[in-house]
């Protein structure tokens, strides 16, 4: 499930197998959000049901489902959508449900709510002082050369200094090429139903 509210990025993976939402305004994340909320209620009951705490102790397989935010800062005014999200960070990982979260700057207002207690693991680039760096989560990114493209810093126990890959447009279309999923335009007389990857009942969307 993917939001790309600076419609800058992840339209690439527009036709990709593996997306089941891609969203581009915070009104259109409501539904799939609702979706995925009521499907996490649904993962909940499984492991009461089989008294277990992860889904990977389930006697079958789940599929998991990443939610990718890029810019959550533009969501941060949509206090129903922030609620859901911080559902999903703070009770996801069990389920099988993780939660990767990208802004430009460091956001005070969001990064010092429940959310980023939830967030385990956090990368950062260069940040412009110690304060951006403290909000940010990553001791000491403002440290980080300017000259150094690309070069990051990830928290996960500690601290690490790390260079990311460059990847550009031309390479990431050739990589995510045999993903696309290519189908015809359906004749006018065919009705169309979309379907979502989850499995729900439809009762289970009213939860």
């Amino acid at each position: 499930m993917l939001v790309d509210l600076k419609r800058a990025d992840l339209g690439l993976f527009h036709g990709i197998e593996h997306v089941d939402a891609l969203c581009f305004e915070a009104k259109d994340m409501r539904k799939p959000f609702a979706l995925l909320r009521a499907e996490m209620y649904r993962r909940g009951d499984l492991l009461l049901e089989h008294g277990v705490t992860h889904i990977s102790r389930l006697p079958f397989k789940l599929p998991r489902i990443v939610v990718v935010i890029d810019e959550m800062s533009i969501v941060k005014r949509e206090t129903d959508l922030v609620e859901m999200i911080q559902q999903f960070a703070s009770q996801g990982r069990a389920l099988g449900v993780h939660t990767i979260i990208a802004m430009q700057r460091p956001d005070a207002d969001l990064l010092n709510s429940a959310l980023k207690a939830n967030l385990r693991v956090r990368i950062s680039g260069r940040q412009a002082d110690a304060t951006n760096a403290k909000v940010a989560g990553v001791l000491g990114a403002e440290e980080i050369d300017a000259a150094a493209r690309g070069r990051m810093k990830i928290k996960i126990d500690e601290v690490k200094e790390f260079q990311a890959y460059f990847l550009d447009e031309g390479a990431c279309k050739e990589i995510l090429t045999p993903y696309k999923t290519f189908v015809k335009d359906p004749e006018p007389e065919l009705e169309v139903v979309s379907q979502s990857i989850f499995g729900l009942l439809e009762k289970e969307e009213q939860r």
